[in-house]
């Protein structure tokens, strides 16, 4: 596997992490549940 390929892995790896971390605190911290749609959703799309 060369190193394009790597980072696209690294660049999908990333969002996922941030769009579950994201939702999770908007949704039950801030009580934003619309941003923990979003966030998921954007999980769901970088997946």
């Amino acid at each position: 596997m060369n190193w394009t390929m790597k980072l696209r892995i690294g660049w999908a790896i990333l969002g996922i992490t941030a769009g579950l971390m994201a939702g999770t605190v908007f949704g039950f911290q801030y009580h934003n549940w619309l941003t923990l749609v979003i966030g998921y959703f954007s999980s769901v799309c970088a997946a």
